[in-house]
C-alpha cells in the first residue's frame, strides 16, 4: 500500500524538541483515518518529507486507542513501520487549488 508520510515538529511538556510523522489512510468503508506513523528498530523514517513511500502490510501494523478526554472519546490511530520502500512519486500539494 502507498502511504504519504507528513513531519511535523512536535515539543514535548519538558521543551524538549522531536519529530512525528503522520498520514491520512483511507478505510474500507471510505472514511478517512488521521494516524500517526512510528518507525520500529532499525527502520529510519524518510529524510524528506512529504514523501510517498510503499509499505507491505506484513511489515506494518495499526493500533487503535480510545482517549478520553474532557467527557469526549477520541480515537487515536497509531501505524507502526518495520520496513519500507520508497517510490519515485513525488508529493503535489493541491491544498490551495480552490483559493485564487
Amino acid at each position: 500500500m502507498k502511504v504519504t508520510v507528513f513531519a511535523k515538529a512536535i515539543v514535548k511538556h519538558d521543551g524538549s524538541k522531536f519529530t512525528g510523522y503522520v498520514t491520512k489512510m483511507k478505510k474500507k468503508d471510505g472514511s478517512d483515518v488521521y494516524c500517526r506513523i512510528r518507525f520500529t528498530g532499525d527502520c529510519q523514517a524518510p529524510r524528506n518529507c512529504p514523501a510517498i513511500i510503499t509499505i507491505n502490510k506484513s511489515d506494518a501494523n495499526m493500533v487503535k486507542r480510545t482517549i478520553v478526554n474532557n467527557d469526549k472519546e477520541y480515537d487515536v490511530y497509531t501505524l507502526w513501520v518495520s520496513n519500507w520502500e520508497p517510490t519515485d512519486e513525488k508529493y503535489i500539494d493541491h491544498s490551495l487549488d480552490e483559493f485564487e
